[in-house]
């Protein structure tokens, strides 16, 4: 195998020019080259194959996930502090927040757990079995999120009211 100086694409040992940028082509890879491209190119196919998964989360869900979980304990923190301070609305708002991004954080992390619940009625009575349709990951994603703009408001709110 040979590798392009120019734009690192990797051709056979036959070519002498590019097939990308025409480029004069060098002396071919070493043994050693060539497994680090293999092993490179195994890895880039398996995070294809795992991005393509219909229940594939994302970087910018798992981040809100944990933006989920580090606000529940905020609002835990504020519901237990407003019950001892006697202020109902910020405990209120604490608890509704707390209930928002727990949902919130589960359906960003776990949406193969929300499709498996959603479809446990099918897969018992009448052994169905497929794969969610893009409408309902969209729908699944865009209610993730307003939960979590909801969840993030009213703990917002709560520690207004509490301070």
């Amino acid at each position: 195998m040979k590798k392009c100086k120019k734009c690192n694409t990797v051709q056979n040992d036959s070519r002498s020019v590019c097939v990308e940028c025409g480029a004069v082509l060098g002396r071919p890879m070493t043994e050693d080259e060539e497994y680090e491209v293999k092993v490179s190119l195994g890895e880039k196919l398996d995070d294809l194959a795992e991005q393509s998964d219909d229940f594939y989360v994302p970087i910018k869900d798992r981040i809100i996930g944990v933006l989920c979980i580090i606000g529940g304990i905020a609002s835990l923190i504020l519901t237990i502090l407003s019950n001892k301070a006697d202020i109902s609305n910020a405990a209120r708002s604490g608890f509704i927040s707390i209930i928002f991004l727990i949902f919130a954080c589960i359906m960003l992390l776990l949406p193969k757990f929300i499709w498996t619940i959603s479809t446990l009625r099918y897969r018992i009575f009448y052994d169905w079995d497929t794969s969610p349709s893009p409408f309902f990951l969209t729908i699944e994603k865009v209610t993730a999120y307003i939960m979590f703009g909801i969840g993030i408001f009213e703990m917002i709110y709560g520690y207004f009211l509490f301070f």
